[in-house]
């Protein structure tokens, strides 16, 4: 600083603190960080203005709770004030230090006890004869607070010091915006790699192409690549092509900037071949000149919640389909859920019998008192088979058989009933009076046998290689654990009489998904015992036509197989004596004779 003091020739005044400007500015240019630059600083600044300490305050704020000193640098014989990096409490001396070089644009000196109202103690404990001080503002945060000590001894700053102070004031200030924007930048670009390595859901970075550039591993688990695979794909070459023709347009009103993102579900391929269900998120990062840089996506999986939907849809879709009436009742006799062969029988529609009837509207015969003693019936014994009269809107009375089956879900109890319009079978029955009388007995068992029997309702994929569901008239007729159908899909197959197995394996594999099974044949459950089946089958169809489901009903006819063997028995053989009666007789001749 003597030089710079005492050179007044011309020509050479101003070179000594040009020397020291580009001294400061080598210092900022071969800084890779904020720590090196202002070390590298800092100490220069010792010898440069021959002083005892220099150091940054940050944040020059009088009205900020706590300030630091991030950086300083001192000569041995005076060590630092302030511990570097420790938060000390903002006191009153302090702010004011503050606001007084707020207030300058230029490099302000103090004496403390003097200039301000430091105590004395405080300059005797910080060690501090004069000071130079200079707020600095860089474009990111709060001023900053740059600053000299002379500890050694009073000192009388200069105007050339304070210029030449200044003037590297300025350049700290450049350089600390510089990097404190580039130290930013990493700080955000290191949160954003947390956050998209750590996400609950699946990030990926893709080029306009489609390619993959980046993909966490919420995705690579989802559908079962690699990064480095996935970066060899293209989003489009792992969407379901139905998906990605639907996609199209909703893809390019983001591309030309009509929607700031898009939000759709679609389904993606996994590396084993299924597709798996998810909710994408789309954005663009566009560059200065608002051009299409890459897509940010988040893709969270529904593959679980998709299936559940489609699962309870292709049920009350199915339920809708079958010929039965289908009702859902809880113990309060009022109706939960109906199919809509329930409105086309009764007449009601399906807001009525929903929200403002009840079990006894339609069925007289059992008013709220027989009711809750058929329920108690019905949770002790699971499921019971009856028969009834259901009265609809007109006043018709419909005869009906009602498969009545009790279950609890969320601790509540509810009936589900199918049940069936008999008014076909109650006319041939009444066709058939003549052989009433011979057949009454048997009737009355078979009627008892009837209320026992269950029927098992049952869904697959198109494939049969899943089995979606199975009620538990399963486990009675085939005599098998459903849990174990649901994991060995072809234990109903491998139950069913060797003589008729590639006949019913067939027609599964090539009828049902035309809707044309309809078959009897025979199981054998595992105590050797032979039932007879009557599985009817039909398509369930997606929204784009194609069948991917199969449900179907099948039931015991063991009964009714043994009957009708009787009854034609019975038709041609006396009930008394057991011998060939004439009507056989004559059916003989008749064969004999044609």
């Amino acid at each position: 600083m003597k030089q710079l003091n005492h050179l007044t020739e011309p020509g050479q005044k101003y070179l000594p603190f040009l020397e020291c400007l580009d001294r400061v500015n080598l210092i900022i240019q071969r800084a890779d960080d904020l720590e090196q630059m202002m070390q590298s600083l800092l100490h220069e600044m010792l010898a440069m203005f021959d002083c005892d300490r220099a150091w940054l305050l940050y944040p020059c704020d009088p009205q900020a709770e706590t300030w630091e000193i991030p950086m300083e640098c001192t000569r041995p014989a005076y060590p630092g004030a302030m511990a570097a990096g420790v938060k000390h409490p903002m006191e009153a001396h302090i702010a004011e230090t503050m606001q007084l070089c707020l207030d300058r644009q230029e490099p302000f000196t103090l004496r403390p006890g003097i200039d301000v109202s430091d105590p004395a103690e405080a300059a005797r404990q910080y060690q501090v004869e004069s000071m130079l001080c200079l707020a600095i503002y860089p474009k990111t945060g709060k001023p900053w607070l740059f600053g000299l000590h002379q500890c050694s001894h009073p000192r009388v700053w200069h105007t050339n010091e304070k210029r030449l102070f200044n003037e590297i004031g300025n350049r700290v200030s450049e350089g600390l915006n510089s990097l404190l924007i580039t130290r930013d930048l990493q700080d955000s670009e290191e949160r954003f790699r947390h956050a998209f390595e750590f996400a609950g859901i699946g990030m990926g970075l893709l080029t306009m192409e489609g390619r993959w550039i980046r993909a966490n591993q919420v995705i690579c688990t989802m559908l079962g690549y690699e990064e480095s695979q996935l970066q060899q794909l293209t989003f489009q070459e792992l969407t379901h092509p139905d998906d990605l023709i639907a996609g199209q347009d909703e893809l390019q009103r983001l591309v030309s900037g009509e929607v700031p993102f898009i939000q759709i579900e679609k389904r993606y391929r996994h590396r084993n071949g299924h597709y798996v269900w998810a909710k994408l998120t789309t954005s663009i990062v566009r560059d200065d000149k608002q051009q299409p840089r890459y897509f940010v996506s988040q893709i969270e999986n529904i593959d679980q919640r998709k299936h559940a939907e489609d699962e309870l849809a292709l049920l009350s879709f199915a339920l809708n389909r079958v010929g039965e009436s289908v009702f859902l009742m809880s113990e309060d006799a009022r109706f939960r859920y109906i199919n809509d062969e329930v409105c086309r029988q009764l007449g009601y529609t399906r807001d009525e019998l929903l929200h403002k009837l009840t079990v006894p509207d339609i069925d007289p015969g059992c008013p709220l008192s027989r009711w809750q003693a058929h329920w108690q019936e019905l949770k002790r014994e699971q499921t019971i088979t009856l028969e009834s009269k259901h009265t609809s809107k007109s006043g018709k009375q419909i005869p009906v058989e009602i498969n009545a089956n009790y279950f609890e879900y969320n601790n509540q109890g509810y009936n589900l009933a199918l049940v069936r319009n008999v008014s076909e079978r109650k006319r041939a029955e009444l066709a058939q009076q003549e052989v009433e009388q011979a057949l009454r007995e048997q009737e009355v068992k078979f009627r008892q046998m009837a209320e026992n029997i269950e029927e098992v309702f049952w869904l697959t994929d198109i494939s049969k290689e899943q089995v979606l569901y199975v009620s538990p008239a399963y486990e009675t007729i085939w005599g098998l654990n459903r849990d174990n159908l649901y994991q060995f899909p072809k234990q109903w197959i491998n139950a069913i009489h060797p003589e008729d197995r590639d006949r019913v394996y067939w027609a599964a594999h090539h009828l049902q998904a035309s809707g044309e099974y309809d078959l009897e044949y025979r199981v054998i459950q595992p105590d050797g015992t032979v039932r007879h089946i009557h599985d009817r089958a039909f398509p369930i169809h997606d929204e784009s036509g194609e069948a991917y489901r199969i449900a179907g009903i099948a039931q015991d006819i063991s009964y009714r197989k043994e009957q009708a063997a009787h009854i034609h028995y019975l038709a041609y053989h006396d009930a008394l004596t057991d011998l060939p009666n004439r009507a056989l007789v004559m059916d003989r001749l008749a064969h004999a004779s044609a």
